[in-house]
């Protein structure tokens, strides 16, 4: 194997050492410590030498910081104010002369790519030049693309400060989409958590309004999932129209599912208020004045209610006898390991597996709900769908019953001549009495060719058209027969509804 291993088995054992430290961050041979305080600090240092003492690791002193305010880590300046570029890694973007060929400007582009998160238009600003990373595009550097370089360049010197999250406190979200790009930032209150921006692929582009508009708020939270799933979210939008789920496609409704994770909080906002999301999306886009994806939006418009939200579940499981059983024996340390309480679905739940131990007043409901916005799945596919959530005894069997004896699905499945077993037929209008007459319809004087395409209708009371020339063909109410009856009737009439 070699030297090649080498690192990772470094970075694995030094991860050994401090695993159980939650105020320590080890990167290869770069060891973080951090603290709250002074005193704090010691006693965190103390923990850390003896550790490193007792596996044998030894330090170089010239290369310890000590009791510091502030520290170079990884790229980044670290300070108890929030994070942002190191200041010398900043001069060095400054003074990287123009890319004389395709690998020099790949070079660059991923160096900046390191601090994306901290560099407001960072997408807008290097669009012009990702052209060049295709070997399809001649490399052919003009002078629009030596101000975008430049540009790039102003921008990081700009980089913005993020600060640390308080996890006390609800975090701000602030997303838009425009024709070509997205973005969006994380804040509380006037400190920036996090910048997200980044282009649309060109199928992206094709979305509908509502599926653009919902798109940067899916791709926040999932960039930042780590940082958000389990606490409160309140998202601002522009765009009015997604408190209606008018559109029930297959993506929109895998993008609600994902938002009911979380517990989002959805307020509305103007256009003209929504600068900071509006920076990472677009230049001179004017913003859209949409009808605000508030909790409506996991309803999904339809005829079953959401059961999806963890605090309902919830409640459901304190009122479950079996689910009460094991959350006692999971507070006294009796269970079987595979029950747990865990932080799912945004509260604490009771877990097989780490799946949502479904209370029994809820199942039917769940089913129901799955059913009908995975668009009437078959059995199989529903329950690998739910089963990645959820979990209850003979789980499978439930859904099977419900999927084949679904009244809606059977009446919905047409299958054209005779009826399958197991499905009911669909509701047609029944006739009672026998058609006794029929009209013709057609515009212009017709033609030997257009004399089959007659329709033969029934007339409605009152009709005064060729019922009466047609009545004794009432048998044979065919397009031939009606309409050779009617032509040769009286071929010069127009006959019309």
């Amino acid at each position: 194997m070699g030297i090649s291993t080498a690192p990772d088995e470094y970075q694995a054992c030094m991860e050994k050492i401090f695993d159980d430290l939650d105020f320590v961050v080890v990167y290869l041979d770069d060891i973080l410590v951090f603290s709250v305080n002074y005193t704090e600090h010691l006693e965190h240092l103390r923990i850390v030498f003896e550790r490193l003492a007792r596996y044998g690791v030894t330090r170089n002193g010239k290369k310890c910081h000590i009791l510091r305010k502030e520290v170079d880590y990884l790229g980044y300046t670290l300070s108890a104010e929030g994070i942002r570029p190191q200041a010398r890694k900043i001069q060095s973007i400054q003074r990287i002369a123009l890319p004389r060929n395709r690998k020099e400007l790949r070079r660059f582009l991923g160096m900046i790519n390191y601090y994306r998160d901290m560099v407001p238009n960072k997408t807008t600003l290097c669009k012009p030049l990702y052209r060049f990373t295709s070997s399809k595009v001649p490399f052919t550097w003009l002078l629009s693309d030596t101000s975008a370089f430049q540009a790039i360049q102003r921008a990081f010197a700009e980089a913005v400060l993020l600060s640390f999250p308080d996890f006390e406190k609800p975090f701000d979200v602030y997303a838009d989409a425009s024709g070509t790009k997205l973005g969006g930032i994380i804040m509380q209150g006037v400190k920036i958590l996090a910048c997200y921006s980044r282009s649309l692929t060109k199928h992206q582009v094709n979305y509908t309004t509502m599926a653009l508009e919902l798109l940067p708020i899916v791709e926040l939270l999932r960039e930042y999932r780590t940082m958000l799933l389990g606490f409160p979210v309140v998202v601002h939008t522009d765009h009015k129209n997604l408190i209606y789920p008018t559109e029930n496609s297959l993506r929109v409704k895998r993008w609600k599912l994902l938002l009911s994770e979380y517990r989002l909080t959805i307020e509305y906002i103007k256009g003209e208020k929504n600068i900071g999301a509006d920076a990472f999306s677009r230049m001179r886009f004017a913003t859209s004045d949409g009808p605000t994806l508030n909790e409506e939006i996991y309803a999904l418009n339809t005829q079953y209610e959401c059961v999806m939200h963890g605090p309902v579940i919830r409640e459901h499981q304190e009122k479950d006898t079996m689910i009460q059983q094991i959350k006692t024996a999971c507070l006294a340390g009796n269970n079987n390991p595979d029950y747990q309480l865990m932080p799912l679905l945004g509260c604490t739940l009771v877990a097989y597996l780490k799946r949502v131990i479904a209370p029994k007043s809820l199942r039917d409901d769940l089913i129901a709900w799955y059913h009908q916005n995975l668009g009437h799945p078959a059995c199989e596919r529903q329950f690998k769908t739910m089963r990645q959530t959820f979990y209850w005894p003979k789980m499978e069997s439930s859904i099977t019953k419900f999927v084949k004896n679904g009244i809606t699905c059977k009446t919905a499945k047409l299958h054209g001549g005779k009826q399958h077993h197991g499905h009911l037929p669909p509701e047609l209008q029944r006739r009672t009495t026998r058609l006794t007459s029929c009209t013709s319809t057609s515009l212009g004087p017709t033609t030997e060719a257009t004399m089959a395409s007659r329709s033969p209708i029934k007339p409605p009371v009152g009709s005064k058209s060729a019922s009466n020339q047609t009545k004794t063909h009432s048998r044979q109410q065919k397009a031939l027969t009606v309409s050779d009856c009617v032509a040769t009737r009286d071929r010069r009439r127009w006959y019309t509804i």
